[in-house]
């Protein structure tokens, strides 16, 4: 076969595998938008839920009719390492009670140890009766280290857990949420990304990791500072704030503050919290919803979940 007939049969073949190639990507793309993968790190951490027939579910919606009751099971994955750890559940960003198999305990979070290289079933069920709208956010949030304090460990982190979240429907109901009005903030000009709560209320352009402890005494107002700056390059965020992995009550209607931040801007803010009554130590954390009022799995302003580092109160 000479070079000019082996040209013409190698041209052709080449085109078709590109064909097939692009054809490949763009079957993929579809499968994507459809499918969320399972969280199963390797490394790390890994959760997965699946439903009452043990498959795993991995469209982003789930579809109830009123009333039924939410009823799956989740799977706990630790490749990292043996620790205490605490499971948290927020429908539309609001902590809810829920129960873990069949012992008729209502949780506001599950704790549970967890050697590394092992996993754990955890049965969950809630009820949707007090839901009143169509679509809902579901937030899965699993803490590692729950019981160890900032101040005991000598250190701080502002990675220590893993979410899953799911677009929840109720498919009796037609009504539409209302999104949150903004809270009032102090914007200032910002070319770095960024997500802090301390007590530092000097520069308040500045973020500054802060300090293992802070003390107060009981029942006494305590004041944190939070800044917000270019987390994920949008400007709808959601805050709330958790005291020994319970959701704080920010405002009296609502335990979250929504911040509308312009692009290259942050957000300064100072919030009051009362200290527990009871004597002893207290995990804070921060936690930051972007694009809160996005669908889950969409591919424009997808949702993320931030966690500040975290830090002691101890009350006496």
């Amino acid at each position: 076969m000479n070079a000019k007939k082996i040209k013409y049969f190698v041209i052709p073949v080449i085109i078709l595998l590109l064909i097939l190639y692009i054809q490949s990507v763009q079957n993929n793309r579809e499968q994507d938008e459809e499918l969320i993968s399972p969280l199963e790190s390797p490394l790390g951490y890994g959760l997965v839920l699946y439903d009452d027939e043990n498959q795993k579910i991995n469209k982003y919606e789930i579809e109830l009719l009123d009333n039924n009751d939410f009823s799956n099971k989740l799977k706990f994955i630790n490749n990292a390492k043996s620790s205490d750890f605490s499971l948290m559940i927020f429908v539309d960003y609001k902590q809810i009670p829920f129960y873990v198999g069949n012992d008729g305990k209502l949780y506001d979070s599950y704790e549970f140890k967890l050697e590394k290289g092992d996993d754990k079933d955890i049965p969950i069920r809630f009820s949707t009766k007090q839901l009143t709208y169509r679509e809902h956010s579901l937030l899965f949030y699993i803490v590692a280290g729950s019981k160890t304090h900032a101040s005991d460990l000598g250190e701080s982190s502002s990675f220590f857990g893993i979410p899953l979240m799911y677009n929840l429907i109720l498919s009796d109901q037609s009504t539409v949420k209302d999104v949150t009005d903004s809270a009032d903030v102090e914007l200032f000009e910002s070319s770095s990304s960024f997500f802090v709560v301390n007590q530092n209320f000097s520069d308040k352009t500045t973020p500054s990791i802060p300090p293992l402890e802070i003390t107060s005494k009981p029942g006494e107002e305590t004041k944190l500072a939070v800044r917000v700056s270019n987390i994920s390059n949008t400007g709808n965020y959601l805050f709330w704030l958790s005291v020994d992995w319970q959701q704080y009550n920010l405002t009296n209607s609502l335990p979250f503050l929504f911040f509308n931040i312009p692009p290259n801007r942050g957000a300064y803010k100072e919030i009051m919290i009362k200290a527990p009554t009871q004597p002893g130590k207290y995990e804070i954390v921060g936690f930051l919803v972007s694009n809160p009022w996005s669908k889950v799995g969409a591919s424009l302003d997808p949702i993320t979940v931030d966690t500040s580092y975290r830090f002691t109160l101890t009350v006496g």
